[in-house]
This record gives C-alpha cells, sequence and structure tokens, in this order.
C-alpha cells in the first residue's frame, strides 16, 4: 500500500540550506530504503519540508498473470490468469476468457491454448473486463514468467482501448530463475516446473500459468535464503521495474 510521508523542520524551520544538502538527503533515503525495503514512488524536497510516496515491503504481497493471445498480435488477449501472493504462499488464483478484436484467431495460436472463437464469443473484450481487474493491478507488484511478453499485451491492450496503464511494478520470473538454477537447459515455464517439483498440468492454460510462474518465484526465493519476494526480485534481477 503505497503511503504518504511528510517530514517538516521544526517550527518550520528551513532544513536545506544549498544544493548539496539536498543531494546528502537523497543519498541517505536511498540508502535505507534500500536496506529496510521500501520502494519511494515520488518524492518532493522543499527548503523546510518533504514529501516522499513510500511503499514498504512488510506485507509481502504480489499477483501473478499469464495472458494467452488469439494472434500474433499482441493486443488480442483471448485469456487472462491471476495468482495472489501473500506472505509466502498463493492464496486465490481466477481466470477470464475475453473477446478479442473481431473475435479473430490463428491456427498457430489455437493449436498453442486450445481456445477457440466459439469459447469467447460471449466473452467481454478486455475493455469490458478491465474494471473487475483492475485492483488487482493498480498498485501492485506483479510477476510473470517471460514478462516481456505478457507486459506488452498488457500495453497493448491498453493502447488499444484507450485504457491508462495501471501504476504496477513487475519482475521476470524466468530472469530469477536463470540466476536461481543456471544449469538447466532452458528456463520455459515446464522445464523450471519440472526441477522445481511444481506441478504444471496444463501448460497454456492462464490460470495454471499464473500459478506456476508464482510458485517458480516462491522456489526462487527459497533457493536464495531471501526472507521475502521483494528481497529475492532485489537480488535476482536488480527489481521490480516500472511498466
Amino acid at each position: 500500500m503505497p503511503h504518504h510521508i511528510t517530514q517538516r523542520g521544526n517550527r518550520r524551520q528551513p532544513t536545506f540550506f544549498c544544493d548539496d544538502d539536498y543531494a546528502a538527503y537523497l543519498e541517505l533515503m536511498g540508502q535505507w530504503c534500500k536496506q529496510r525495503g521500501v520502494e519511494v514512488w515520488a518524492y518532493c524536497l522543499m527548503p523546510n519540508h518533504v514529501h516522499l510516496i513510500a511503499v514498504p515491503e512488510s506485507e509481502d504481497t504480489w499477483v501473478s498473470l499469464d495472458f494467452e493471445t488469439a494472434t500474433g498480435s499482441r493486443d488480442s488477449a483471448c485469456a487472462l490468469g491471476i495468482a495472489v501472493i501473500e506472505n509466502g504462499r498463493v492464496v486465490s488464483s481466477s481466470s477470464w476468457l475475453i473477446k478479442p478484436p473481431g473475435n479473430d484467431y490463428s491456427s498457430w495460436n489455437i493449436r498453442v491454448h486450445g481456445i477457440r472463437p466459439e469459447d469467447t464469443r460471449s466473452s467481454p473484450d478486455y475493455a469490458d473486463l478491465y474494471p473487475s481487474i483492475c485492483d488487482l493491478l493498480e498498485g501492485r507488484f506483479v510477476l510473470a514468467h517471460w514478462a516481456s511478453f505478457d507486459m506488452s499485451v498488457l500495453r497493448s491492450v491498453h493502447a488499444s482501448y484507450g485504457i491508462p496503464l495501471p501504476n504496477l511494478r513487475y519482475a521476470c520470473s524466468c530472469a530469477m530463475a536463470r540466476r536461481a538454477f543456471p544449469a538447466l537447459p532452458n528456463h520455459k515455464l515446464p522445464t523450471v516446473c519440472d526441477h522445481c517439483g511444481i506441478v504444471l498440468e496444463h501448460h497454456h492454460d492462464a490460470a495454471e500459468d499464473a500459478v506456476a510462474c508464482a510458485e517458480v518465484a516462491l522456489h526462487c526465493r527459497r533457493t536464495t535464503g531471501t526472507r521475502s519476494l521483494h528481497e529475492a526480485v532485489r537480488l535476482l534481477v536488480d527489481g521490480p521495474r516500472r511498466l
């Protein structure tokens, strides 16, 4: 949860007297926030006070997601799976079918995930679905396996429908696995799940892939001996990143 923090000089007296004072404050704030697991999303330094938007990591809550697409176009999302991680375990998962633009599908994509036009003919398009899922994305820390793909789908569907992007930070569980398990022949989701003993019965089922992504990230955390997913993400991939 983001917090608005203010600090003010005693009796509103000045606290910064030159550019070096501002620089020293930012350096100290960066050092201690990194040590204590706090992200600063925005700040404003005034001569006698400061404003910070800060997000503590005391609650290790993440969301993992997986998109499936109907064609090679990144704005053709036809399924979305989301799993919620709280304090070291997956506590819930959900999935939605999405009607892609024109309800058009390529035969290649159908072979990959098995979703067909008749499955999404009566499903909401992304614009209609988004109000019911925005709370799962806005202000969240998000994981995806091969996140460059899923984040590009998210950007594309938002651009296609003119919806502002959610304010989120994300990390890639595939990149985490590369660092945590470098000896694997590849780091595709089924390969990593097999190595970690994670059950993945239906690859490309959006909900199952989202849960598997979450479990991979949690396994990386346990392998590295870190105290939280936030700490594991910082250690393995120097993240999370802004969308």
